[in-house]
């Protein structure tokens, strides 16, 4: 499991390198497969025009849409800003601030994100239905709240899981926060009046995340168990070894 997530968050890191960092012929990834696009587009819309049937303009058309969905979110990640103390203080990198280990980089990271995903959420569903198939957006549509608190749930578990695996912040820290937030949460969960509705499912759908982040701690607390273990099974056999030279 912990290999798993130390693998997405490096393929997130490579990703992002590539696409700002030059690839071909000067250009960034971004640039390089924007022009791609373009000039596949062009190619197609030729190809169209001269078979009399619009084959390569849709894929296109998704093709270019969805690259566009999916880098909103990234673009403002990267170069968009916060205010310190929310209303006051100097601007911060919403990168730099959601990446710290407190309050405001939590709900940050996840108001941010859970926002934010839904252009590529809904974006490339409704692109689909370039191709007559409209039952992916529909089921959006119909679900939209409830993929709101799905996301919700898992921008959490990803935000706690990056500080988890980089071992930038100890485990026990990490335990305490987990633990504020199920606290938190949970009292938020017992209000069962109707204008409370809606927060109290939020609540339940992060206490489920909770949960879930509470397993990967456990992981990586047996982890670091086993390196200490074996730490201690090798130290005794070197000064073995050196008692008896």
């Amino acid at each position: 499991m912990l290999r798993i997530i130390r693998c997405f968050f490096f393929t997130l890191s490579k990703i992002d390198l590539f696409l700002r960092q030059p690839f071909k012929w000067g250009m960034s990834g971004f640039q390089f497969i924007f022009c791609t696009l373009i000039l596949f587009g062009v190619i197609g819309m030729k190809v169209d025009e001269f078979i009399g049937f619009d084959l390569f303009i849709k894929q296109t058309t998704f093709l270019m849409g969805t690259l566009i969905y999916c880098l909103i979110p990234y673009m403002f990640y990267k170069g968009d800003s916060v205010k310190k103390y929310i209303l006051f203080g100097r601007k911060e990198a919403i990168e730099e601030s959601s990446k710290k280990f407190n309050n405001k980089g939590y709900v940050l990271f996840v108001a941010f994100f859970s926002y934010f995903l839904f252009f590529p959420l809904l974006g490339i569903p409704m692109l689909i239905r370039i191709f007559q198939f409209n039952s992916a957006y529909n089921f959006i549509i119909n679900n939209v709240v409830v993929l709101a608190y799905v996301l919700i749930s898992i921008t959490s578990i990803l935000w706690f899981s990056y500080h988890i695996v980089n071992s930038k912040v100890s485990l026990q820290k990490i335990k305490i926060k987990v633990a504020q937030y199920i606290a938190i949460a949970s009292t938020l969960a017992l209000f069962k009046l109707r204008d409370f509705e809606q927060f109290t499912v939020v609540a339940s759908c992060l206490v489920v995340s909770y949960l879930w982040i509470q397993y990967i701690i456990e992981l990586r607390a047996e982890e670091e168990l086993s390196l200490s273990d074996s730490r201690k099974a090798v130290a005794p056999d070197n000064n073995t070894f050196t008692h008896q030279a």
